[in-house]
């Protein structure tokens, strides 16, 4: 389990950090890079839970759909 733990904290900040400057040059986020942490994240709740975590899918399809919400409203009213 440690070491589980250990590698997620080797991978993690890279990423961030890849994020921090793509997001302070464009001011956009890319799937490529955001989509698998979400994947991540799920597969790091079902190991610390010991199976399915129903309630962490169901949190990050909402927190995805809710974003995409509001990027496709302001693509529309901003064109």
């Amino acid at each position: 389990m440690i070491l589980f733990h250990v590698a997620g904290s080797l991978i993690l900040p890279p990423i961030l950090a890849a994020l921090a400057i793509v997001d302070l040059r464009r001011h956009r986020l890319p799937d490529r890079l955001t989509l698998p942490l979400i994947a991540a994240g799920v597969l790091a709740s079902a190991y610390d839970a010991g199976g399915v975590p129903v309630s962490s899918i169901m949190g990050a399809a909402v927190g995805y759909f809710v974003f995409a919400a509001i990027g496709a409203g302001y693509y529309r009213r901003r064109g």
